[in-house]
């Protein structure tokens, strides 16, 4: 999926590795990698028609 960036409210980092799901109205993203390194334990709720991804949840122990 492609999304324009200038039509993203408060849009996550650059990310890969991540699994996503489908629920009504929002796509979730969770288990990210920002570099071979870096992992986040952060959980986005993109929102498939306000296109805005809020932070929805951080776990312990993240490493950002």
């Amino acid at each position: 999926m492609s999304i324009s960036s200038n039509s993203i409210v408060n849009p996550p980092p650059s990310i890969y590795g991540h699994t996503a799901n489908l629920f009504n109205d929002y796509m979730i993203f969770h288990f990210e990698m920002i570099d071979i390194q870096l992992y986040t334990s952060q959980v986005y709720r993109y929102n498939i028609k306000k296109l805005d991804y809020p932070v929805i949840l951080e776990m312990p122990g993240s490493k950002l």
